[in-house]
């Protein structure tokens, strides 16, 4: 009985972590603001630095949106700057999860 559970809960775990491995990753960055999103980073979680700023030379206007996409599932933490140098963040965001990260003036959330 023990060997059939300890089977039934390793099964149970690989079907999981593939299902997991095989999630859209893809959400968007919604501006709700009425200034313009300076700079995006989306890094994994387990990483200590934030990388490249996704916008590049570009600006993400009021009411507009940008497309993330990121290489895996799992957790992300993820950053904005805004054009007067204010930075909002959202960490450990399970990206299999969610669709849309708002910028909003009270902050970023994750739907």
């Amino acid at each position: 009985m023990f060997r059939r559970t300890v089977l039934s809960l390793a099964l149970a775990a690989a079907f999981s972590s593939a299902a997991y491995a095989q999630c859209d990753t893809r959400f968007q960055v919604v501006n709700g603001t009425d200034q313009a999103v300076r700079e995006i980073y989306v890094s994994s979680s387990q990483t200590q630095s934030w990388g490249n700023d996704l916008l590049g030379a570009n600006v993400l206007p009021p009411g507009q949106t940008f497309l993330v996409t990121p290489s895996a599932a799992g957790l992300y933490d993820i950053k904005v700057v805004m054009m007067n140098d204010q930075s909002q963040e959202l960490r450990q965001v399970n990206v299999c999860q969610i669709s849309t990260v708002a910028v909003t003036p009270a902050g970023l959330s994750a739907q």
